[in-house]
C-alpha cells in the first residue's frame, strides 16, 4: 500500500516536468523556424558554374558539340528564399539550352561569333526566374565557333524489305519524288556524302504497284536537309520464267574451239515484256581469266542482256576448250 502511494506521488511530480519539456521543445522549434525565416530573408551571393548548351543556329551555319557546350561562371545575389527555390529546382546540375535566335549574336570573323554579356545575362535571368540585377556574368561576352555550311544535291536510295506474292516482283528501279535532295553540311563532311538513304521500309503480301511516303535518315548533328521525306513508288508486275539457247561467242583475240558452243539461260521477265525478249539480245563469251595457267574449264561471262530480265541459271556454266594455233 505504501509502495502504491509512492508511485502515485512520483507520477504527479513528473507531470509538471514533462509539461515544461514540451513547452521548451515547442518554443525551440518556433524560434528555430523564425530564425530560419529571418536568415532566408537576407540577401546572399553565390557563384554558380552554369552549363550552357547553344542550340538552333541559323540554317547556313553548323556548330559542333564541343563548341555548343559552354560553361559560364555566374554570381547570383538574391534572397535566401529564391536561392533555396533555385537549388531545389536542380538548375545548377542541368544544361540550360540557349537558342541562338533568342539572344544578341554578333560575328567577330569568318567562323568566330559571340553572344553579348548583357543579352546572355537577360536570357539566363528569365530562364532561372531571377531579376536581371540578381545575376552577374564573370566571363563577359561568350565566344564560340561555327562553320559555314555548303550545299549539294545527292541522290536518294530507298532501303526496303518487301515480300511479294508468288510470281510477283519489283519491276525496274524504285522511283522517288524527288529523286535527289539538297544537303547542307560543313565542307569536309559534305565531300564524303554520296547519297541519302531512307528509313527501312518493310511490307508483305505485295502484288500491285504502290507509293509510300518514307522519311530520310541522316545525322542531324552534321547535316541539314531541305526535305526530310520522299514519295517512293514501287512498280510491281507479274513475272514468268523462260529458257533460251544462247550462242557463246569466241573472244576476238583468241582462236579456240568451245565445247559446247551454246548454253541454256533461264531468266525471269515481266509478263508484259515476255514477247519482246529474243536470244539475239544476249551476248556471251568464255571467261578467259586464268587461261595462261592452262585451266581445264572456262566460265561464262554475260557481256550483254536485256535490261528487263534477271538471269537465274546458266546450264552448263562451264566450257571445255581447245586453243587453235
Amino acid at each position: 500500500m505504501q509502495k502504491q502511494t509512492e508511485t502515485d506521488s512520483n507520477q504527479k511530480a513528473d507531470k509538471p516536468r514533462k509539461r515544461r519539456l514540451y513547452a521548451f521543445t515547442f518554443f525551440l522549434i518556433i524560434s528555430s523556424v523564425l530564425w530560419l525565416f529571418v536568415k532566408l530573408a537576407d540577401t546572399y551571393s553565390v557563384v554558380l558554374p552554369l552549363k550552357i548548351q547553344l542550340t538552333d543556329p541559323q540554317p547556313e551555319y553548323w556548330i559542333s558539340e564541343q563548341q555548343a557546350g559552354q560553361l559560364v561562371n555566374a554570381t547570383v545575389s538574391s534572397k535566401g528564399f529564391k536561392l533555396l527555390t533555385f537549388y531545389a529546382s536542380g538548375f545548377n546540375n542541368q544544361h540550360i539550352n540557349v537558342p541562338l535566335g533568342q539572344v544578341t549574336l554578333r560575328k567577330q570573323n569568318h567562323n568566330t561569333f559571340y553572344i553579348t554579356s548583357l543579352s546572355l545575362k537577360s536570357y539566363l535571368a528569365s530562364v532561372l526566374g531571377l531579376d536581371e540585377d540578381e545575376i552577374m556574368l564573370a566571363d563577359g561576352d561568350l565566344y564560340f565557333n561555327m562553320e559555314t555550311l555548303t550545299e549539294k544535291k545527292v541522290p536518294v536510295v530507298v532501303n526496303h524489305s518487301i515480300q511479294f506474292i508468288e510470281q510477283f516482283g519489283l519491276y525496274g528501279r524504285i522511283r522517288t519524288n524527288p529523286d535527289s535532295v539538297l544537303v547542307l553540311a560543313p565542307s569536309p563532311v559534305l565531300d564524303t556524302i554520296r547519297f541519302v538513304a531512307t528509313e527501312s521500309y518493310s511490307a508483305t503480301g505485295i502484288s500491285s504497284t504502290f507509293t509510300k511516303t518514307i522519311p530520310l535518315t541522316y545525322d542531324q548533328t552534321l547535316l541539314h536537309l531541305k526535305q526530310t521525306t520522299v514519295d517512293a513508288t514501287f512498280e510491281v508486275e507479274r513475272f514468268t520464267e523462260s529458257v533460251a539457247s544462247i550462242k557463246i561467242n569466241k573472244p576476238g583475240s583468241l582462236r579456240m574451239r568451245l565445247f559446247p558452243s551454246e548454253t541454256k539461260i533461264t531468266f525471269s521477265v515481266a509478263m508484259k515484256d515476255f514477247h519482246s525478249i529474243s536470244p539475239e539480245q544476249f551476248y556471251l563469251e568464255p571467261d578467259t581469266t586464268g587461261l595462261s595457267t592452262r585451266i581445264k574449264f572456262l566460265g561464262i561471262k554475260i557481256i550483254q542482256k536485256p535490261e528487263k530480265v534477271s538471269i537465274t541459271r546458266i546450264e552448263p556454266d562451264q566450257l571445255e576448250y581447245i586453243l587453235v594455233k
